[in-house]
């Protein structure tokens, strides 16, 4: 595929250290700059239709193979997802292939470019890999090279997502990266983040000692802590976010609150969710209480998010990592390995 047009190579962009933070604060705006993208709402509406955990309320030519399991390769939202991975991607190869050339770039700012680069690539090709299996691993933002690579098995891919993973943790910090006027945000990767997707990451490929320790890393950290209220868990400076990101759009919130709070007291959910779903709820589950609400036509949707439209003062984010996952993946890791402890070779 053509590399994309938003090109990071230039050697002005590495002139300094706040030219090159800038590089990577574009590519979280870019994230974040859409309503159905791979970051940013897109893997919540089409895995949840997939899963059976969604309907649209209105036929839709892209939407509808999801839920019907009749996607094929050239579905318009299909291609969305796997070409943005990519976008993501070549941005990070350019910023690791320019580093060795900054010389003007502290070494401070020089690694934490590295680890977070890294831990974009890592996060990309994990969505990849499990979105579609066998990928091309593309590691050089040298198009010549890249264009025409076949695709890797997702055992070697899943090599490169650790192997990026412990790199970055080696290279980022605890503290995370903010401003004056964002002091408590947690928008930019830091350790902490690394750790909690590798203990996914681990958890997915069954390496459930590994995936135990990594999630007790995250878990026993004193920066992370489950908040007693639900409707706080998604709110900016929240205790339970390991890594989140702002809404950069101008006429809305985050796209979850946009895509699933109805317009108006009267019109129908974008998308509800399924009995199916529903009925796996136990009676008096918090989380149905407070993250979901009855529409007028009787139809139930999402309510994590509570915003929809903009707000100046971006009080919800958007979460990527939270606490409240990497406790599950440390429970779902003892259950596994209680069972079979034989070690899962990685």
């Amino acid at each position: 595929m053509p590399p994309p047009q938003d090109q990071v190579s230039t050697a002005t962009v590495f002139a300094s250290d706040s030219n090159a933070l800038s590089t990577l604060s574009g590519m979280y705006i870019q994230m974040m700059d859409n309503t159905r993208g791979l970051f940013n709402g897109g893997l919540t509406i089409y895995c949840g239709l997939s899963a059976d955990e969604l309907v649209n309320s209105f036929p839709n030519i892209f939407e509808d193979p999801f839920r019907t399991n009749s996607l094929t390769a050239d579905n318009l939202q299909n291609t969305v997802l796997y070409t943005q991975a990519y976008t993501f991607i070549h941005t990070a190869n350019t910023i690791l292939a320019s580093l060795d050339g900054a010389t003007h770039l502290s070494s401070t700012t020089r690694a934490g470019l590295k680890g977070e680069a890294e831990f974009v690539r890592a996060l990309a090709y994990f969505y990849l890999v499990n979105l579609y299996g066998a990928v091309p691993l593309v590691t050089t933002s040298d198009y010549s090279t890249t264009a025409l690579l076949a695709r890797s098995d997702p055992a070697i891919v899943y090599a490169q997502i650790m192997s990026d993973l412990a790199d970055a943790q080696h290279l980022l910090t605890d503290s995370y990266i903010t401003t004056a006027a964002y002091a408590h945000d947690r928008t930019r990767p830091n350790r902490a983040a690394a750790t909690a997707l590798l203990a996914r990451v681990y958890l997915y490929q069954g390496a459930w000692s590994q995936a135990d320790s990594a999630a007790s890393a995250v878990i026993g950290n004193p920066q992370y802590l489950l908040e007693p209220s639900l409707d706080s868990v998604f709110l900016s400076g929240s205790r339970e976010a390991i890594w989140q990101l702002q809404p950069v759009h101008e006429t809305m919130a985050t796209a979850e609150g946009l895509n699933f709070i109805p317009s108006s007291v009267y019109a129908p959910p974008f998308y509800y969710l399924t009995d199916f779903l529903l009925n796996t709820y136990e009676s008096g589950d918090q989380r149905r209480l407070r993250w979901t609400r009855r529409a007028l036509n009787g139809k139930t949707y999402s309510y994590k998010y509570k915003r929809a439209l903009f707000d100046s003062a971006r009080i919800e984010y958007n979460m990527v990592l939270r606490l409240g996952e990497v406790y599950l993946i440390r429970a779902e890791a003892r259950v596994h390995w209680a069972i079979t402890p034989t070690p899962h070779p990685i």
